[in-house]
């Protein structure tokens, strides 16, 4: 593990969850297409439809404000609280919504993300569990991790490019 790793204080772990989390979430809002396909009930999902923009830049400008508040929580589990309360989706649900077996096939969302969002509960748990091995393997890995159109990474940096709403 890197010293660089070692050397994070509890908030800057927080905060980079917070920043995956929101990746998370983000890539949620295409339920939007399963549900129009007729595969999920909108109900279930309609903060994460009707809370966010279809455009993925305005989608992450509209996040902001529950990335802000979780990077400030004291605990991973609080960060995920958040958009939990935000959205009525737990991190759990985001795996279970990225394994269906409806995205094969379509240009939005990806199977693939059901291992990122996997990743995110065990980073949870890690954080919170003060698994400092844990921790250092699972932030060297997320930005590494591959989605629908590129690695996580990638699509952190290419996010954090926009701008804030003001």
């Amino acid at each position: 593990m890197s010293t660089a790793l070692l050397e994070t204080t509890m908030h800057d772990r927080i905060q980079l969850f917070a920043n995956y989390l929101a990746l998370a979430y983000h890539e949620a809002r295409n339920v939007r297409h399963l549900v129009r396909a007729g595969h999920l009930e909108k109900s279930r999902y309609r903060m994460l439809i009707d809370g966010m923009s279809v455009d993925r830049v305005e989608a992450w400008k509209q996040l902001e404000p529950v990335r802000r508040d979780a990077a400030r929580a004291r605990s991973a589990q609080d960060a995920e609280g958040i958009f939990r309360r935000k959205f009525g989706l737990s991190l759990e649900d985001l795996v279970a919504l990225s394994d269906s077996p409806n995205w094969r096939g379509s240009g939005y969302g990806s199977n693939r993300w059901a291992d990122i969002d996997r990743a995110l509960v065990e980073l949870r748990s890690a954080i919170d569990g003060d698994d400092e091995e844990r921790v250092g393997k699972l932030f060297q890995e997320l930005p590494m991790m591959c989605h629908n159109t590129g690695r996580l990474g990638e699509k952190l940096k290419s996010l954090e490019r926009v701008e804030p709403e003001a």
